[in-house]
């Protein structure tokens, strides 16, 4: 396993979600970095490279990436779901119209 990767995974309940909540330069190649996990809240310190916090932090862009298309995805599902259920409803009230189902006392 990558460093990085043993960044994304919590040591108290494996969640591998786990991102960053603070990072600090200790000198120009060392970083201190405070990782949580959004299962369990647990939090903890590691001391990352140049190369290993930007490994991380990619990675959190990509997984950010994936969930914004995730939603949009859910998005536009429920937009078209609505627009049918819409459409039905429609229906019906025109169906009811037409048969003179529908008196003033409806409404």
């Amino acid at each position: 396993m990558d460093d990085f990767d043993s960044l994304r995974i919590c040591p108290d309940c494996d969640c591998r979600l786990c991102f960053e909540s603070a990072a600090e330069p200790l000198t120009p190649d060392l970083w201190l970095v405070v990782v949580q996990c959004p299962n369990c809240w647990a939090a903890w310190r590691r001391t990352v490279s140049d190369v290993e916090i930007e490994l991380f932090e990619h990675a959190l862009d990509d997984d950010t990436r994936v969930i914004e298309e995730a939603v949009e995805a859910l998005v536009i599902e429920n937009a078209v779901a609505e627009a049918m259920q819409l459409e039905a409803e429609v229906a019906r009230f025109m169906a009811a119209l037409e048969a003179d189902a529908i008196l003033p006392m409806d409404f």
